[in-house]
């Protein structure tokens, strides 16, 4: 959605617009998941930082990490 907006500020009408033309594709884009007929596009760190938090929580599942390492990773490599 971002793409098609152009990374600019948008009024209320063309946000309204855009959201309405997004909402009315939630059901085919449903239906083509579910198919695997359409894939999630990730970016290349966010892969590599849930990547990062699986290997940790494994680490944490066998008590190699304590709860405290744990949250103080995930909360360096997931910023909000």
């Amino acid at each position: 959605m971002n793409e098609r907006a152009g990374d600019k500020s948008l009024n209320l009408y063309a946000l309204i617009d855009l959201l309405y033309s997004e909402a009315s594709l939630i059901g085919l884009y449903t239906t083509l998941i579910s198919e695997d007929k359409l894939k999630r596009r990730q970016r290349k760190s966010t892969v590599a930082n849930e990547y990062a938090l699986h290997a940790k929580w494994k680490e944490y599942e066998k008590r190699d990490c304590t709860t405290e390492g744990l949250l103080t990773f995930a909360s360096r490599k997931c910023p909000f």
